[in-house]
């Protein structure tokens, strides 16, 4: 095959693949609008943010001592 050929076959796998990761990625993107948009209202987009007193740890492991990471609720 020629140089030619070759650069379109590879371009034409590339945008497919692309095309794919799009396809995935934008139906992520409306799986998490239409289970998430109910449960958002109007009050809770335009009130201010509250500070929470408690902490839970998340992912604290011995062997990793320093890279707890913690979540406020």
């Amino acid at each position: 095959m020629n140089a030619k050929r070759v650069d379109k076959i590879a371009t034409v796998v590339i945008d497919i693949i692309a095309g794919i990761i799009v396809l995935i990625l934008a139906s992520l993107l409306g799986y998490i609008l239409v289970r998430g948009l109910p449960h958002v209202s109007w009050h809770f987009l335009t009130s201010p943010a509250k500070a929470s007193r408690r902490v839970v740890a998340l992912a604290c492991s011995s062997s990793t001592p320093f890279t707890c990471c913690y979540w406020r609720c």
